[in-house]
């Protein structure tokens, strides 16, 4: 038995729906449809449950641990903001609302997550329409140009690396000479996929963000670091990545971490090194667009430029 609190809530939508459109007799079967989706059909499913069977479905895809865990964060939010209220009733104006409730800099990330979860469902036939089609995104906060690190705290990074953790010293090279996204791209790395003689990384498509497959250039200087080891060790992966190790090196280090910090840096000393947006776009695997707003600092000095491409071990 449907609790009878629901019930009502159901009819005053129903209700609603028809005095929205002027409340003609003509306009009924339309307003009984809506109220029949919602109350009998896939969309009287509950949020929590969808919200669940949703994230269970991401990690069954084998989605980064961060995208999980991310996305589960955001729509408990929306369920603590909105009711566990069933799927049917989930409409434009209550995810609009969300949105526009969030600070500017957390609203794209909420649309994001948003339009995920309603496109999932609606594939499930848990929604009969999405209601995300054709909202309009809210507008971009203005953001800062990214940090990047100098020649000299780059220089620094590396020889901390060498004293504390020799082992993921390669890690860092690779890091912020080839720009390699931190967590599938980087610290999953292997020698398969790497080609000192063409002087090039292969990023397979199963570990892109993207799902595209790029070519990242070895420069002269990641060259050297990766020639460094010996031909018979340069099977398995790259570098040895450890979280713990990893926090040990940055602690001593001392800079300052931010998570895309070496893929920040690289990108914009091969923009200011090339001049080409095109290529250093198809090269870090992102739109020209996303890198002007999110990784390329254009005020760097041709002489730091020249000196970060000369940072060898």
């Amino acid at each position: 038995m449907e609790d009878c609190g629901e019930c009502r809530d159901l009819h005053a939508d129903a209700v609603a729906r028809l005095e929205d459109a002027g409340g003609k007799v003509e306009d009924l079967p339309a307003a009984v449809e809506e109220w029949v989706a919602t109350h009998l059909g896939s969309a009287k499913r509950k949020l929590a449950r969808a919200v669940r069977e949703h994230v269970a479905d991401l990690e069954r895809q084998g989605r980064a641990h961060s995208t999980v865990r991310n996305r589960r964060w955001r729509l408990e939010t929306l369920l603590e903001e909105v009711g566990n209220r069933r799927l049917g009733r989930l409409t434009r104006g209550v995810l609009s609302g969300w949105i526009a409730g969030a600070a500017p800099g957390s609203r794209r990330d909420r649309l994001s997550a948003a339009s995920a979860f309603c496109r999932w469902a609606w594939e499930r036939g848990y929604l009969r329409a999405n209601p995300m089609d054709g909202l309009r995104p809210p507008a971009r906060p203005p953001t800062p140009a990214p940090r990047v690190l100098t020649p000299k705290e780059a220089r620094k990074l590396l020889l901390t690396a060498q004293k504390v953790a020799p082992d993921m010293a390669l890690y860092f090279a690779v890091g912020l000479f080839a720009g390699l996204r931190p967590t599938r791209e980087l610290a999953g790395l292997d020698w398969s996929d790497v080609d000192l003689s063409e002087r090039r990384i292969y990023v397979p498509y199963g570990r892109a963000k993207t799902g595209r497959a790029r070519i990242v250039p070895i420069s002269n200087n990641l060259a050297a670091w990766l020639e460094r080891v010996p031909k018979r060790e340069r099977s398995g992966k790259v570098a040895r990545f450890s979280r713990a190790v990893f926090r040990k090196v940055v602690e001593a280090w001392g800079g300052g971490w931010s998570t895309n910090l070496m893929r920040h840096t690289r990108v914009s000393y091969r923009l200011a090194q090339t001049r080409n947006l095109v290529l250093v776009s198809a090269e870090g695997g992102h739109t020209q667009d996303v890198m002007h707003r999110h990784y390329a600092n254009l005020r760097i000095p041709a002489a730091h430029v020249t000196a970060f491409w000369r940072i060898g071990p």
